[in-house]
């Protein structure tokens, strides 16, 4: 897998119609450290080379994106790389991180 560092920067996070759902918060400004992130989504060949299965119902081939992922196995995922790669901490994204790195993800 090839990380990519995102540098340190701030941007505004949130909705204009802010409070309208329960997760929904208003708009403000974030701030992040630098961070490390995927090049691209795990693909289903780097998560059958960890996992030994395929959890996606389109099995297109290797460099596709994995899909129906459930939380604790991506826990499990990111602990095992964490193993694979000593001296390395692997961890999944946070929303804030995501999002200013992801925008076309936006909901």
């Amino acid at each position: 897998m090839k990380l990519i560092r995102i540098q340190a920067s701030s941007f505004e996070m949130g909705s204009v119609f802010g409070g309208r759902r329960s997760n929904e918060k208003a708009i403000r400004t974030v701030r992040l450290r630098d961070f490390c992130l995927g090049e691209t989504e795990v693909t289903q060949g780097q998560w059958g080379a960890i996992m030994g299965s395929n959890p996606s119902p389109f099995k297109k081939g290797r460099n596709h994106p994995v899909g129906h992922v459930r939380w604790n196995d991506a826990l499990w995922f990111r602990g095992q790389l964490s193993e694979i790669h000593p001296g390395k901490h692997f961890r999944l994204p946070i929303e804030a991180e995501w999002e200013y790195e992801c925008p076309g993800v936006r909901a």
